[in-house]
């Protein structure tokens, strides 16, 4: 990136998120594979859905403030992951450089 480091952590870090959202975004590619299976008979599929939605919910019932207080722990444990990984993609030479007693890179 010519020497803008703060690109390209930046970009980096979207190339990261991108490769675990990307499989999301493949979710219509994937219909005439589940016609192929017998998953395009979509009364049945809901009510398996249903059904397991229920067996869900009587199981997370009792724990969700616990589930609650986990999901905000890794949203805030993501984001401090991020944001220490964006400096560390941008500084980490120099970062490495000082820890070592060694002379700073150029620039």
């Amino acid at each position: 990136m010519r020497g803008r480091r703060s690109v390209a952590a930046l970009v980096t870090l979207a190339i990261i998120v991108l490769l675990v959202m990307l499989p999301l975004a493949l979710a219509p590619w994937l219909q005439p594979w589940l016609a192929r299976l017998g998953l395009s008979d979509l009364d049945a599929i809901q009510q398996r859905i249903s059904e397991s939605l229920v067996e869900a919910l009587q199981f997370v019932g009792p724990r969700a403030l616990s589930i609650g207080q986990n999901t905000f722990d890794f949203v805030i444990d993501t984001f401090i992951m991020l944001y220490l990984l964006f400096f560390l993609l941008r500084d980490g030479d120099g970062l490495t450089a000082r820890t070592r007693g060694g002379a700073l890179p150029e620039r």
